[in-house]
C-alpha cells in the first residue's frame, strides 16, 4: 500500500514492534476534541472484559489539554526474536493482532455478574505518545462571508503527525486499561447480599398480616438494621478496592518494579521511540510514496552504523545498532572499536619489544589497561575522551618504534593479510596521523575511519560462515576487557605485575595475528586468558588486603542518617579511602552504592565513623537512587549510566568513568582533590529524616569464610548442610532476573548461600536465617572480582573432603551484564569447573555452534528462568 508523509502513521506505527509491547490505553471520553484521531482504528486489541480506573491528576489533565487520541506501549516480558527484519516482523505482528481483536463485551446480566474482572499490574518498557493537531480555525472565511456574500473554500490542509516519549510519568494520574491478569474478583461479589438476612427479613414480613404491634416493631427494626449493613457494606466494599488499586497500581508501579519505568526511558524510548520518528522522517522527505517494505530497508541501512554485542543487555540479544541499551550512543561504540583496532597493533608491537630486546614497557602497559578498561560497558560515554585515547595510542606505538630503533633492533611483527582488516589492512601497519593525511583528528572524523575497522564491518565481511570464529574473537577480545579491569583496579592500588602485562598484549597480538584464524585456536587463547584472570584476581586480592586489612564480617546500615551526604559509586576502593579522609572533621556523612558496598568489611575503611551505611541498590537503579540522594555524589570507574538532569550538577566523576555531561576529577591514587565534591554537598540539604535502622552483613572474604572451614566440613558430614549455591554476578532491570531471587528463596533450610557482585540486591537483605549448627545461610563474599575468594574456599574444600571441585555439593548459577563476567567465566571453564549456569540469557556474540562448543566441552548451561523451583531440584542434584 503506497502511503504520503500525511498518512505516515499507518505506516510508522506497524515499525515499533508491538511484538514486545502491549497496547495501553488511555480512556478517550476525557480529552476534548480538539485534534484529529491518528491512531484509534490500530489499537482494537481488547479480547476480554477489563476494569477501567478513573484516578485524576492535574499534571494528566494540562497535557490531556493538547492530545486528542493517545497511545502507550507496555513492556512484555517476551522478548523472542526471528531472522526477519525487526521492522518487517513488526509491521506483520500488528496486522495479526488487529485482525485478532475486537472480541464482544456483550452478554447476559448473569455471566456479566459472574465473569471475573482483572486488575493488572503492568511492567512499562516505554510510554510513547502519538498525536496530530488539528489546524487553527480560521474566522476570517466566516466573517468574509457575511460581509461579502462570497464563499472560500478551505485549504485541504493536515498537520503532520508528533511522536514524544514522556519519562517518570505518574502513571495512575492516566485513565487507562491495564490487559494483564494480576488480581480477580466478580460483581457478584459486591452485591453482598445476606441471603439468610433476607430469608430472615421475609418471614418477618410474611408474619406482618398479623396485626400485632410487636411483629411491625421487629419488622422495621430488621428492615433498617439489613439496609444499614447493605450500605455499610457497599461502603466498606469500595474503600477496600480503592485501597486495593491505589496501593497496587500507585505505589508498586511508579515506585517499584526495579528501576522498570527509568529503564523504559532510558532504552526502549530511546530506540523504538526513534525507529518510528526515522521512518517518519524517510517517508517525509521519499520522492515519491513509500511501502511497508521499503520504508523497511531505507531504516535498516541508516542505522546500520555500529553494533555493540558486548553485554548480556544488547537489544533483542542480537545487538545494538542505534544506541545501546546502556545509553550509549553509536559514535562512542565506533570510536571504541578503532581504539582496540590500534590495541591490537599497539599490543603486537609491545609484545615483539619483549620478546626481542626484553625491552621494558611500563607506560605503555599501563595505558593499554586503562584504555581496555575505557571501552567496558557503563565506563565511558564521552565521545572526547576517546579521542584522547585514539590519539595517545599512535603516540605510544610511536614511541616503541623508536625504542626498538634506538635499540638497533632489526625486524618487525609480522602482519599477516587477514580477511577481516580489508579496509585499514593489518592493525601493526596502522598509523592513525597517516591514516588520517591531514584531516582534523576529532570525534567526527575518527567516526568516520572507525566505521572502517567496526565490528559491523568485521561481521558483514566475515559472513555467516564465519560467524562462530567472530563470536570466538569477541569472547576473547570481551574476557581480556575484564581482565585488564581488574588489573587496572589493582595497578591504582599500587600492585603490578609485568609478566600479566605481557599477557595481555600477547592477547592483543594474536588478535591480530594469522594464528587466530581457527576456532581451536581462540577457543585456546580464551583458556589462557581464563588462567591468567585468576591470577589477576589474586593480584587484586592481595591488593585490597595489603592495603586496607582482610575483610570481616560486618554490620551495615541501609538506612540514612540524618546530616550532609556524599554518595561514593564504582568500585575503586582507594577513591573511597581518599574521599573519607578528606571528609574526616567536616560533618559530612559518607554513603557507598553498588559494588561499594563491600568497602564496610575492610577494617582499615570500617574505622572511618562517617563512613554510616550503604543507600540504594544495584547499578542500573542509580537514575532513581541518585536523584533521590541528596548530596553530592562520586563515581568511580565503571558502572555508570548518562546522568539526568535531576542529578546532572552534583555528579563528579574520576577515573576512567566519564560522562561529557559531568565534572571529571583527574589525578593519580593518593593525590586527587575531592575539594569540589565535599563543597557541593555542603552545599545541599543532606538528609533532614533518619528512619529505623536497617542492616545487612558483609565481608565473608575466603579468610574469614575458611576461618569457619572447620564448621561447614562438620555441617556437611553431619548431615546439616546439604548443598551449597554460589549465587551472584551482575545485575541488571530484566524482569527475567527475579529468577535469582525466587532460587535464593526456594532454596531448602539445611543450604547455604555465596554471593558476590551487584547480583546479590536481588536478595541481599534477605533473612535466611542460620544452619543447624548456627552458621549464616547467606555470605556476602564482595565484588565481582571477588570470585577469587569464592573459588579459593570451593578449592580448599574440596581439598579437606579429598575431591575436586566437581564432585563437591556446589552449584554455581551465575547472573552476568558485561565482560567482568565474562573474564570470570573463562577462568571457571579454565579451572575445569562443570555445569556452570549462566544467565538470564546467554551472550549475543554467542553463535549456535559456538554455544554447542561450549556446552559439549564445559557443560554450559542456559538458566532457566521461567521456572526456578525446577532448577533448584536440578542443582539439588548436581544435574
Amino acid at each position: 500500500m503506497d502511503v504520503t508523509p500525511l498518512e505516515v502513521f499507518d505506516e510508522v506505527y506497524p515499525l515499533l514492534e508491538p511484538r514486545r509491547f502491549q497496547p495501553l490505553f488511555i480512556e478517550k471520553a476525557t480529552l476534548p476534541d480538539i485534534m484529529d484521531p491518528v491512531i484509534e482504528p490500530r489499537l482494537r486489541w481488547l479480547e476480554r472484559k477489563t476494569l477501567r480506573l478513573n484516578p485524576s491528576s492535574s499534571s494528566s489533565s494540562s497535557r490531556s489539554r493538547s492530545l486528542d487520541s493517545l497511545s502507550a506501549a507496555v513492556g512484555s516480558t517476551d522478548d523472542s526474536s526471528s531472522g526477519t527484519s525487526s521492522w518487517e516482523a513488526a509491521a506483520a505482528s500488528i496486522d495479526n493482532t488487529s485482525s485478532s481483536s475486537s472480541s464482544s463485551s456483550s452478554g447476559s446480566l448473569l455471566q456479566t455478574l459472574l465473569e471475573p474482572v482483572e486488575i493488572v499490574e503492568p511492567t512499562f518498557r516505554q510510554m510513547l505518545v502519538v498525536y496530530r493537531k488539528k489546524p487553527k480555525q480560521e474566522r476570517w472565511r466566516e466573517a468574509w462571508f457575511k460581509l461579502t456574500g462570497q464563499k472560500v473554500a478551505p485549504v485541504a490542509r493536515r498537520l503532520t503527525i508528533q511522536l514524544q516519549v514522556y519519562r517518570d510519568i505518574p502513571l495512575p494520574s492516566w485513565q487507562v486499561v491495564f490487559p494483564d491478569k494480576l488480581l480477580q474478583f466478580r460483581p457478584l461479589d459486591l452485591l453482598r447480599l445476606d441471603l439468610f438476612g433476607l430469608a430472615g427479613i421475609g418471614a418477618v414480613l410474611a408474619q406482618a398480616k398479623y396485626t400485632s404491634l410487636v411483629l411491625e416493631l421487629v419488622t422495621l427494626v430488621s428492615l433498617s438494621v439489613w439496609g444499614s449493613r447493605l450500605v455499610l457494606g457497599f461502603l466498606r466494599m469500595g474503600d477496600r478496592y480503592k485501597s486495593i488499586v491505589a496501593q497496587l497500581l500507585a505505589e508498586r508501579t511508579v515506585a517499584g518494579g526495579e528501576g522498570g519505568l527509568e529503564y523504559l526511558a532510558t532504552a526502549a524510548g530511546l530506540q523504538q521511540f526513534k525507529q518510528a520518528a526515522l521512518a517518519y522522517v524517510l517517508l517525509a522527505a521519499a520522492d515519491a510514496p513509500l511501502n511497508a517494505g521499503q520504508v523497511a530497508a531505507a531504516a535498516e541501512a541508516v542505522l546500520q552504523q555500529g553494533l555493540q554485542l558486548q553485554c548480556e543487555q544488547t537489544k533483542g540479544n542480537t545487538g545494538c545498532t542505534k544506541i545501546g541499551v546502556c545509553g550509549k550512543t553509536s559514535q562512542v561504540a565506533i570510536l571504541q572499536d578503532l581504539l582496540i583496532y590500534q590495541l591490537k597493533g599497539l599490543g603486537a608491537w609491545a609484545n615483539f619489544a619483549h620478546q626481542t630486546t626484553n625491552l621494558p614497557t611500563p607506560e605503555v602497559d599501563s595505558f593499554v589497561k586503562a584504555a581496555i578498561f575505557a571501552t567496558l560497558t557503563n565506563v565511558n560515554f564521552d565521545p572526547e575522551r576517546f579521542v584522547e585515547y585514539i590519539t595517545k595510542a599512535d603516540d605510544f606505538l610511536q614511541l616503541i618504534r623508536n625504542k626498538l630503533q634506538q635499540a638497533s633492533v632489526e625486524g618487525r611483527p609480522t602482519a599477516a593479510a587477514l580477511p577481516w582488516f580489508d579496509l585499514q589492512g593489518n592493525p601493526m601497519d596502522f598509523s592513525l596521523r597517516s591514516a588520517m593525511a591531514g584531516t582534523p583528528i576529532n570525534a567526527d572524523t575518527l567516526e568516520s575511519l572507525g566505521e572502517q575497522v567496526s565490528l559491523l564491518h568485521r561481521r558483514e565481511v566475515m559472513g555467516e560462515a564465519n560467524s562462530t570464529l567472530l563470536g570466538l574473537h569477541e569472547l576473547l577480545t570481551y574476557g581480556l576487557k575484564g581482565v585488564a579491569a581488574y588489573a587496572h583496579h589493582a595497578e591504582m592500588l599500587g600492585k603490578v605485575d609485568a609478566s600479566l602485562d605481557d599477557t595481555f598484549e600477547e592477547v592483543l597480538a594474536f588478535l591480530a595475528s594469522e594464528a587466530s584464524s581457527t576456532p581451536e585456536a581462540v577457543l585456546g587463547m580464551c583458556m589462557r586468558l581464563g588462567e591468567v584472570n585468576f591470577k589477576v584476581m589474586a593480584l587484586l586480592d592481595d591488593a585490597h588486603t595489603s592495603r586496607f586489612g582482610h575483610p570481616t564480617p560486618t554490620q551495615v546500615r541501609i538506612t540514612p542518617v540524618k546530616g550532609k551526604a556524599i554518595l561514593i559509586s564504582g568500585h575503586d576502593m582507594h577513591d573511597l579511602h581518599d574521599l573519607l579522609r578528606q571528609t574526616k572533621g567536616t560533618g559530612i556523612n559518607v554513603y557507598t552504592h553498588g559494588e561499594m558496598l563491600p568497602g564496610h568489611g575492610y577494617p582499615e575503611l570500617h574505622k572511618f565513623k562517617h563512613l554510616v551505611g550503604n543507600y540504594g541498590g544495584a547499578w542500573y537503579r542509580q537514575k532513581k537512587d541518585f536523584a533521590e540522594f541528596p548530596g553530592a555524589i562520586l563515581m568511580t570507574t565503571n558502572c555508570i549510566m548518562d546522568p539526568s538532569p535531576a542529578y546532572a550538577n552534583r555528579i563528579f566523576t574520576t577515573g576512567e568513568v566519564g560522562v561529557s555531561a559531568s565534572k571529571h576529577l583527574s589525578g593519580t591514587p593518593g593525590a586527587k582533590d575531592f575539594s569540589e565534591v565535599i563543597a557541593r554537598a555542603q552545599q545541599l540539604p543532606g538528609f533532614s529524616h533518619e528512619p529505623e535502622a536497617k542492616e545487612v552483613t558483609v565481608g565473608f572474604g575466603h579468610q574469614a569464610t575458611l576461618g569457619a572451614a572447620s564448621a561447614v566440613l562438620d555441617a556437611i558430614k553431619a548431615g546439616q548442610l546439604s548443598h551449597i549455591f554460589l549465587v551472584g554476578g551482575c545485575d541488571a532491570p530484566e524482569p527475567s532476573r527475579k529468577y535469582y531471587t525466587d532460587v535464593v528463596k526456594g532454596l531448602p533450610e539445611d543450604t547455604m548461600v555465596l554471593t558476590l557482585g551487584c547480583g546479590k540486591y536481588r536478595f541481599y537483605d534477605q533473612d535466611l536465617g542460620t544452619l543447624a549448627n548456627g552458621l549464616p545461610r547467606l555470605l556476602d563474599m564482595g565484588q565481582c572480582n571477588d570470585a577469587y575468594s569464592a573459588l579459593v574456599v570451593a578449592t580448599e574444600l574440596a581439598k579437606a573432603l579429598d575431591t575436586d571441585v566437581n564432585s563437591l555439593p556446589l552449584s554455581l548459577d551465575i547472573s552476568w551484564f558485561e565482560q567482568k563476567a565474562v573474564a570470570v567465566l573463562l577462568t571457571l571453564l579454565n579451572l575445569g569447573v562443570k555445569n556452570i549456569r549462566l544467565g538470564p540469557q546467554l551472550p549475543a556474540f554467542c553463535t549456535p555452534d559456538m554455544i554447542d562448543l561450549l556446552v559439549k566441552t564445559f557443560d554450559l548451561k542456559a538458566a532457566d528462568t521461567k521456572h526456578p523451583e525446577d532448577e533448584i531440584k536440578r542443582m539439588m542434584a548436581n544435574a
